[in-house]
């Protein structure tokens, strides 16, 4: 997103929201746990996203860190263009991946695989719950704002949710991955 844009603090607000939701929607019950534990009392909202991202990594059975990776968007990277495309195509290092990745494994581009497939899992969790429209609310609008890091995904989801999406979003994008 654009810098200092209306759009890019709308998308980060929908950061904030999802990253609060994932105590209820992630679909690993000891992840859920985890999240409520490490997010009670949090009230700083970069602080809210980066833990529940950090959390979401190590609960897995995998037990990933930023450093289990060929790159990794970290919070060093939030704001930096160069940094979001050196963390684009992230790699399992350790040498166990094809034990820990499932559906991902050997996917030619690992994020977007990784968001589509959570993003699934966590609508089937919001449906029971009810939840539907807060997890919509806060997903189509960070992922219209760039978060798979890749421009076709971003441009797709534009056009088939433009009805849904703010102003703001649909037009303060930045430079193109």
């Amino acid at each position: 997103m654009a810098a200092d844009s209306d759009g890019k603090k709308e998308v980060r607000q929908h950061a904030v929201d999802l990253a609060r939701l994932l105590s209820q929607l992630h679909p690993h019950a000891p992840c859920r746990q985890m999240l409520t534990e490490a997010l009670n009392g949090c009230t700083e909202d970069k602080e809210a996203v980066v833990i529940a991202a950090e959390v979401s990594w190590a609960c897995l059975p995998g037990k990933f860190t930023a450093s289990s990776f060929s790159s990794a968007f970290t919070a060093a990277k939030i704001d930096s263009f160069e940094g979001a495309i050196i963390a684009r195509m992230p790699k399992l290092l350790e040498h166990t991946a094809s034990e820990t990745l499932g559906v991902c494994r050997g996917s030619q581009w690992p994020r977007a695989c990784s968001y589509w497939s959570s993003l699934h899992s966590m609508a089937l969790r919001a449906d029971a719950l009810g939840l539907s429209r807060n997890l919509l609310r806060a997903a189509l609008p960070l992922l219209a704002g760039g978060a798979t890091l890749c421009n076709g995904c971003t441009l797709h989801l534009k056009a088939l949710n433009k009805p849904v999406l703010s102003e703001a979003v649909m037009n303060d994008h930045g430079e193109a991955f």
